[in-house]
C-alpha cells in the first residue's frame, strides 16, 4: 500500500475519532450571560412588586464545609451519632436539618464542584477535565458574590483555585496527590480557622477537606480510621458553630453553616459511578434558616446538589446564576415569610423557564411550562386580591415546584443528548478504514462510474435520514458552520469507495480456520466475545468475571495441548514447561480472592483485608518480604537474558538496596514489622535513598550501553536489550514501592505469567502479544481497581509519603522503550494497545497506556517498531529471549 494512502487513512481515522467523540460527549455552548440584580423580575404577571424588599438577604455569613467522599450513612442513623455526635445533637435539637443530597454521575470532584457552584449538570467530558481542571467560564455563585462586593475566602482542595482563579480574597490549596496523607492535608485547612473566624471582612468561606477521601481510597469505608476522621470533622463543625452567637450581633442576620459531601464512595473505596453509596450524600444546614415543617408533597426525597445554587443565592440576596437548573430547597425556603417564598419561587421558575424556551422544542406546549404559567397566574391573583389563604399559597408553591422539576429535568436531558448521526457517520468511516486495510489494493482498476453511483446512493440516504429525523446534528444542520463537516464527510466516503472499488479481497479459507491450534482459537474467540460483552452493562460492571473465565479457559486449553503433545513425544519435551503452566491455575485461584473487585463483590472480605488488620502485621510483613525477594530474583534473571550479559556485584547490590529501602519505608510508616527497633517516621529518608539507587542503576545502564555500542564486536540489539532490561528492573522496583504492601506479590506473579507465555516460542508474534494483553487484563483485576469502563473510579493502589517533595518522590517520567512493555499492575496500567511485559517483546504501532496517580493520569508512550523482511529475524530472536 502506497504511503500517501496510509497517510490519508491515518488522518481520516483521527478525524473520524474526533467526530465520534464530538457526538458521544456533547458540549454545551455558553453565551457568556451573567445574571445581575436587573435580572430580578419587578412584575408577577401584570402586578408590580418590590424586588429589593422581597429578595433581601436573609443571612449574614455563609460557611460551606465540603468533606470529600462523605457518604450518607456516615451521618445518618446510629452511626451518625457515633461518627459526628455534635452535628447529630444539632439535628436532634432542631438547630440543623439533615437533607439527603444526590450527586449526579460522574461522581468525581471537579464536576461536583461545578454542579454546586453553577447549578448546571456536568457532562461526562468533565471527567477528562477533572484530571486537569480549567477555569469555569459560566456564571456561578462565587462570581456573583465577588461582583456584589462580597469577600470570598477558601482553604482546601486546590481544584477550587484552578476552577475559580482571582475569585478568592484569601486562599490556600492542598494537593490531592499524596493519598496516604490523612492528617496534614486537613490540618493545613484547619490551621487558618483561628484567624478567619476572628476576621470581620468576609461574607463567604469555603473549606474543602480531603482526608476522608484519602482514607477511603487507600483503606476503604470500613477502615477503623474513618470514625476518628469524622469525629475530627465534627469538632471543626462545633468550633464554627460556637462562633455563630458573635456573628449574629455583628451582622444583624443569622449565619449559616452548610456541611456536605461532594460525592460518596463505594464499599471498595472508589467513586465515579452511579451506585447509591456514591451518589447519596448528606447536606447538613446549620442555622435558623432551616425548618423541617414542610409538607411531603412540596419537596423531593433527595435534594440534587444543583439545588444548593439558587437556595444559597436567595439567602445571600444574590442573582441566581444564568445557567442554573436548580430549584429552591423547600426546607430552607420555608423559614421565610410567605411573600418572599412565593417571589423566590417565581424568580427561580422564570430563570429556568427562560432557558427552557431557548433550548427545548415546543416549550410553550410542554406540561411543566403550562404549570409555570398557571402558578404565575395564581400568584398574580394572590397579590392583586391579597387572598392570604394557606390552601392558595400551598397550591402556588406546589405548582411552582412541579414546574421547576419538570423543566429542569427536560433541560438536563436536552444538554446531554448524543449526536447520533455524527456517531453513525464516524463509525461507518472507521469501518471503511478497517475494510480498506484488510484489502489488497489494485491500482488502475477503479470503476469510477460505480463508485460515483454508490456515493450518490449513500448521500441520498443521508439526506433522507436528516430530513425525516429533523436532527440538529453537525452532519445534518444546514448552517454555514456545518457545511465544511458535511463536505468533508462526502469527500471521505467518496475516497473510501474509490479505494474499495479498486481492490480485491483474499478470503480466509475454512481449512485454515479449522487447522488453528486450540489455544489460538481461545484467544481469537475470547477476544471477540469480550468485545461483544462490553455492550452489556452487567458484563461491564463485572468485567473481571469475564477475564477470569477467559484466562482460566486459555490456560487449561494450553495445558491440555502440552499434555497431549508430551504423551505423543512430538511437540513439547520439557517437563519444566508443563509444570510452569500447571502453576498458573493455582496462582489464579489464590489471586482472584486476593482483592475483591467488581460492582457487587468489592465489599466482601478478601485476603488483602485480612492482611491489612493490625493483628496480622506479621503475616503482612512475611508477604511483603516474599514479594520483594521474588522481585529481586526476577530482576537478577532479567539482567542475564541477553547474550554477553554479566551480572556484576554493583547491580546485585543496587537491586538489593532498593528492595531493602522499600521494606524500610513500610516499616517506618508502621505498616510492617522488623525484629529490631526501627524509628517511626514518614519514610522520607528511605524513599530518597530509593530514588538515589534508581538513579545509579539507570546511570550505570546508560553508561554501559554507550560504552558497548562503541565496540564494533558487540551485538547492537543485545546491548539495547540489556538497557531495556535495566529499565524494566527499575520499573518493577518502583512498582514495589508504590503499591500497597500485600499487592507487591503481584509484581513477580505477572512476570512469572509472562515468562510462561514467552517460553512457547513456536507461536507467532501476534499470539504472544494477545496473550500478554490477556495477562495485563487479568492482573489488572487481581488488584481490585474496578472495571475498565469505570476508570474514573479512582482508587489509590500505591502510597507516597505525605511530607516528601514531589520533585524528590514524585512519579518518574514515562519510560520510552523499543518494544511493547506491560509495566506491571502497580501503576494501574491499562493496556489499550499491546502493553505487555518482561521477558517477551511484541511489535506494535505507536500507542500509549494510561495509569492513575490519585486524581491525575499519566501516559506511557511507546515507540513504533518498523518490521521489514530483513529485520524480522532479529525481532524474533529478541522475542525468544
Amino acid at each position: 500500500m502506497q504511503s500517501y494512502i496510509l497517510n490519508y487513512l491515518v488522518i481520516l481515522g483521527l478525524c473520524s475519532i474526533l467526530l465520534f467523540l464530538y457526538g458521544f460527549f456533547p458540549i454545551k455552548n455558553y453565551d457568556g450571560t451573567v445574571s445581575t440584580l436587573h435580572s430580578l423580575p419587578d412584575k408577577v404577571g401584570n402586578i408590580k412588586v418590590n424586588s429589593n424588599e422581597l429578595y433581601a438577604p436573609s443571612i449574614g455569613r455563609l460557611v460551606i464545609m465540603v468533606i470529600d467522599a462523605l457518604r450518607w450513612d456516615f451521618v445518618e442513623g446510629v452511626d451518625g451519632h457515633l461518627n459526628m455526635p455534635y452535628t447529630a445533637s444539632l439535628i436532634d435539637g432542631k438547630k440543623a436539618c439533615l437533607l439527603s443530597g444526590k450527586a449526579s454521575p460522574p461522581t468525581v470532584t471537579m464536576p461536583r464542584i461545578k454542579a454546586m457552584t453553577t447549578g448546571s449538570v456536568p457532562n461526562f467530558i468533565d471527567v477528562a477535565l477533572n484530571l486537569g481542571s480549567s477555569k469555569i467560564m459560566e456564571d456561578n455563585l462565587l462570581l456573583q458574590a465577588r461582583n456584589h462586593k462580597m469577600k470570598v475566602i477558601f482553604y482546601g482542595d486546590e481544584t477550587w483555585l484552578k476552577l475559580f482563579p482571582r475569585i478568592f480574597s484569601r486562599s490556600e490549596g492542598t494537593t490531592s496527590f499524596f493519598v496516604s496523607d490523612y492528617t496534614e492535608v486537613d490540618d493545613n485547612v484547619t490551621r487558618h480557622l483561628a484567624t478567619e473566624l476572628g476576621a470581620e471582612d468576609w461574607r463567604l468561606m469555603i473549606l474543602h477537606y480531603l482526608g476522608l477521601d484519602h482514607i477511603g481510597h487507600v483503606e476503604g469505608p470500613q477502615s477503623p480510621l474513618v470514625r476518628p476522621k469524622l469525629q475530627q470533622m465534627d469538632r471543626i463543625v462545633r468550633r464554627i458553630h460556637r462562633r455563630f452567637l458573635g456573628w449574629d450581633k455583628q451582622f444583624m442576620s443569622p449565619p449559616v453553616l452548610v456541611v456536605c459531601g461532594d460525592h460518596g464512595m463505594k464499599n471498595s473505596g472508589s467513586h465515579g459511578g452511579a451506585s447509591p453509596e456514591e451518589i447519596l450524600v448528606p447536606i447538613v444546614v446549620i442555622g435558623r434558616v432551616c425548618s423541617g415543617e414542610v409538607s411531603s408533597d412540596f419537596f423531593e426525597s433527595a435534594v440534587p446538589q444543583t439545588d444548593l445554587v439558587p437556595t444559597l443565592s436567595m439567602l445571600l440576596g444574590l442573582p441566581i446564576p444564568a445557567a442554573s437548573l436548580g430549584k429552591m430547597i423547600p426546607q430552607i425556603l420555608h423559614s421565610l415569610p410567605v411573600s418572599q417564598q412565593l417571589y423566590a419561587l417565581y424568580y427561580n421558575c422564570k430563570q429556568v423557564a427562560t432557558q427552557f424556551e431557548n433550548n427545548v422544542a415546543n416549550a410553550p406546549s410542554q406540561g411543566s411550562y403550562l404549570q409555570y404559567q398557571e402558578a404565575m397566574r395564581l400568584h398574580a391573583e394572590w397579590l392583586e386580591f391579597n387572598t392570604s389563604t394557606s390552601d392558595a399559597e400551598e397550591r402556588i408553591k406546589i405548582l411552582y415546584m412541579s414546574a421547576l422539576s419538570g423543566m429542569s429535568s427536560k433541560l438536563a436531558d436536552s444538554f446531554i443528548t448524543f449526536d447520533v448521526p455524527a456517531l453513525v457517520v464516524a463509525s461507518v468511516l472507521l469501518w471503511q478504514i478497517v475494510f480498506i486495510l484488510a484489502l489488497e489494493l489494485r491500482p488502475n482498476a477503479v470503476h469510477v462510474l460505480s463508485a460515483t453511483l454508490i456515493n450518490i446512493i449513500l448521500l441520498s440516504f443521508s439526506l433522507l435520514w436528516c430530513s425525516f429525523s429533523s436532527s440538529s446534528s453537525v452532519v445534518c444542520a444546514s448552517s454555514l458552520a456545518s457545511l465544511p463537516v458535511t463536505l468533508a464527510v462526502v469527500l471521505a466516503v467518496t475516497g473510501n469507495t474509490y479505494l474499495i472499488m479498486g481492490s480485491t479481497y483474499h478470503g480466509i479459507k475454512l481449512s485454515k480456520l479449522l487447522s488453528m491450534e486450540r489455544g489460538t482459537v481461545v484467544l481469537v474467540s475470547g477476544t471477540i466475545l469480550h468485545t461483544i460483552s462490553l455492550s452489556s452493562s452487567s458484563f461491564v460492571e463485572e468485567e473481571h468475571q469475564v477475564w477470569y473465565f477467559l484466562w482460566l479457559t486459555f490456560v487449561m486449553v494450553v495445558v491440555y495441548q502440552m499434555c497431549t503433545a508430551h504423551v505423543a513425544q512430538s511437540k513439547y519435551s520439557s517437563d519444566w514447561q508443563l509444570w510452569c503452566w500447571l502453576s498458573l491455575p493455582i496462582l489464579h485461584r489464590l489471586l482472584r480472592k486476593w482483592n475483591q473487585t467488581g460492582d457487587k463483590w468489592a465489599s466482601l472480605p478478601d485476603v488483602g483485608d485480612w492482611l491489612a488488620h493490625q493483628q496480622h502485621r506479621g503475616a503482612l510483613s512475611f508477604v511483603l518480604l516474599v514479594g520483594l525477594l521474588a522481585v529481586c530474583c526476577f530482576c537478577y534473571d532479567i539482567l542475564m537474558r541477553y547474550p554477553g550479559a554479566k551480572r556484576t556485584l554493583i547491580e546485585v547490590v543496587l537491586i538489593t538496596t532498593a528492595a531493602v529501602c522499600v521494606y524500610c519505608y513500610r516499616t517506618a510508616i508502621g505498616t510492617v514489622d522488623v525484629p529490631f527497633s526501627y524509628s517511626q517516621t514518614k519514610g522520607t529518608r528511605e524513599v530518597r535513598v530509593f530514588w538515589s539507587v534508581m538513579a545509579l542503576m539507570l546511570t550505570q545502564a546508560v553508561g554501559n550501553t554507550l560504552y558497548e555500542l562503541k565496540a564494533a564486536h558487540c551485538n547492537r540489539h543485545a546491548v539495547l536489550g540489556r538497557m531495556l532490561s535495566a529499565c524494566v528492573c527499575s520499573w518493577a522496583l518502583l512498582c514495589a514501592l508504590l503499591h500497597r504492601p500485600h499487592n507487591v506479590l503481584l509484581v513477580p506473579t505477572q512476570i512469572w505469567m509472562s515468562r510462561c507465555v514467552s517460553r512457547l516460542r513456536d507461536n507467532s508474534v501476534w499470539w504472544q502479544a494477545t496473550a500478554h494483553v490477556w495477562i495485563g487484563a487479568v492482573v489488572y483485576f487481581y488488584q481490585t481497581v474496578g472495571t475498565v469502563a469505570r476508570f474514573l473510579s479512582l482508587r489509590a493502589d500505591y502510597a507516597v509519603p505525605a511530607s516528601c517533595c514531589i520533585r524528590c518522590v514524585g512519579y518518574p517520567p514515562p519510560l520510552p522503550s523499543v518494544c511493547v512493555v506491560r509495566v506491571l499492575p502497580q501503576a494501574a496500567v491499562r493496556g489499550h494497545a499491546f502493553c505487555n511485559h518482561i521477558g517477551s517483546t511484541s511489535i506494535h504501532s505507536q500507542s500509549g497506556c494510561s495509569y492513575h496517580e490519585g486524581r491525575k493520569m499519566r501516559t506511557l508512550r511507546m515507540y513504533n517498531i518498523t518490521v521489514t523482511n530483513k529485520r524480522i529475524s532479529i525481532y524474533k530472536y529478541i522475542l525468544s529471549l
